[in-house]
């Protein structure tokens, strides 16, 4: 099953932070509306994979931060490696 989340990192007002769309259980593909969009494998530790509306990016560091924030929604407390 995939779940969409859409999540804001380096906000100072809601709306003004830097966006990304995580994508759990499925891959990142470009999003013309949102800049960053991260796939995230369920794997154990799971993996990340960054794409922008261009394709594929090596790293973000914002999705980073997003996507663990949404990770930790459904996996509570506690240290989570991410592989990026």
């Amino acid at each position: 099953m995939v779940e969409l989340w859409r999540g804001e990192a380096f906000v100072g007002t809601r709306g003004r932070g830097h966006p990304a769309r995580v994508v759990l259980g499925g891959p990142a593909v470009g999003d013309p509306v949102l800049p960053v969009v991260v796939g995230v494998d369920p794997g154990q530790p799971p993996a990340l994979a960054f794409a922008a509306p261009g394709g594929p990016l090596p790293l973000c560091g914002h999705g980073t931060l997003v996507a663990a924030w949404v990770l930790a929604q459904g996996l509570g407390d506690g240290a989570r490696p991410l592989h990026t």
